[in-house]
């Protein structure tokens, strides 16, 4: 998968030089890149994400957090999540 910004090791390990994360758009990005991110020891908060089911497989993923616009829709999905 091709992202939009930062997807090699050496691009990301650039962006800690200035950055402490990176917010990419979810539909731009997968589970491994989201992995590689964490490894690094950069956070990620992807945009713009406003269905449950989406907000349930990123935090599935790792992500740190997430910009959308129903917070309401998110607290239910954190919540849930971390029930289980």
């Amino acid at each position: 998968m091709g992202y939009a910004f930062a997807d090699t090791d050496e691009e990301l390990a650039e962006v800690k030089n200035y950055a402490i994360g990176v917010g990419p758009s979810f539909k731009s990005i997968d589970k491994e890149y989201v992995q590689k991110v964490r490894e690094l020891g950069l956070t990620i908060h992807p945009y713009t994400v406003n269905e449950k089911e989406d907000m349930r497989r990123l935090l599935e993923w790792g992500v740190n957090g997430m910009f959308t616009n129903y917070p309401d829709r998110l607290n239910e999905v954190i919540k849930d999540f971390k029930r289980n």
